[in-house]
């Protein structure tokens, strides 16, 4: 024989291009078992998200079909408070602080109750003063005033801003404008995943978020399709559940709310970062947890509602 590769027909460069012969092929396998993996995580990512979106707009549909049907919604507002509020206190209490997670669970989900349509104008202003003497009388002696600011904060943060999807499901056509707004952060999200995940290149806030697949290039994904979805919202006027909106105005909402599903989702990655963990829970496969799911729509609530109220006068 000419060359000791010569009989099983190789030649020294590797079938595929690899030192020596197998090498090349041995790195075509590893490859594609963690193609397979990632198309795995994939689809159970996908899976556990349409399910949820699923869950979440069969309950709106059929609230329509009650006449009031306020007592579904605060039942969903509610069940959603107690989750978030549950998973927020265990990240609390993996950062060190010694947060009473059952009073700040009852307190959200009385803020919620409170600001409910049937608890009236009198419903805010009592529930105040009973969540300050709750808070107040159960704090512990170690760091009391950074128990009662996180406790504070949690309140705000998922209680209180889900309030707004009260606000923005009563107003007059309601429902349509709570569908653009999921289907905007929904955008975002599925966007910023599928681009970040395929072209993600440049770490983006590496020093807030543990996850090592947010990108610049997925951000850019991320408002590209919410752009579309909002700019789609405009020819939805044929329904009168979705009141279609000028292009430019379209685009700014589109815009907006892609932003701010990103801000929502870093801060609570700084609180996952301050905790230690990868994920709130475990409630939704390839997700994580309840708050995992719902980061990016707290803090759309409050400036959805603002820009079409204040801006638009659409509420």
């Amino acid at each position: 024989m000419d060359h000791p590769y010569a009989l099983a027909g190789l030649h020294p460069g590797g079938a595929l291009g690899g030192p020596g012969g197998l090498p090349g092929p041995r790195a075509t396998l590893w490859h594609g078992e963690a193609g397979a993996q990632q198309m795995k995580n994939l689809v159970r990512r996908a899976s556990s998200g349409a399910g949820a979106a699923f869950i979440v707009l069969a309950w709106l549909l059929v609230a329509q079909l009650f006449s009031p049907a306020s007592w579904l919604i605060t039942l969903l507002l509610v069940l959603v408070s107690w989750g978030g509020s549950l998973e927020y206190a265990q990240l609390v209490r993996d950062s060190g602080l010694a947060i009473d997670v059952r009073i700040l669970v009852v307190l959200a989900v009385l803020v919620i109750l409170g600001y409910a349509p049937s608890a009236g104008e009198l419903g805010p202003p009592v529930l105040a003063l009973a969540a300050a003497g709750l808070l107040i009388r159960y704090l512990p002696s170690s760091q009391p005033l950074a128990v009662l600011r996180s406790s504070l904060l949690g309140l705000v943060y998922i209680p209180y801003l889900l309030h707004f999807f009260y606000v923005i499901y009563s107003a007059p056509n309601g429902l349509g404008y709570t569908l653009l707004l999921l289907g905007l952060v929904w955008a975002y999200d599925s966007g910023a995943y599928l681009v970040g995940h395929r072209w993600g290149r440049h770490k983006f806030f590496p020093t807030l978020s543990p996850s090592p697949q947010k990108s610049w290039e997925g951000v850019v994904g991320g408002l590209l399709f919410a752009l579309a979805i909002g700019l789609l919202s405009r020819f939805w006027i044929a329904w009168p559940q979705l009141p279609g909106l000028f292009l430019l105005q379209a685009g700014g909402l589109a815009l907006l709310i892609g932003c701010s599903a990103q801000l929502g989702d870093l801060f609570e990655s700084k609180l996952k970062r301050e905790a230690g963990v990868k994920d709130s829970g475990t409630l939704f496969p390839g997700h994580g947890g309840l708050l995992d799911r719902i980061d990016s729509l707290l803090l759309s609530l409050p400036l959805f509602y603002g820009y079409l109220h204040y801006l638009l006068g659409r509420l």
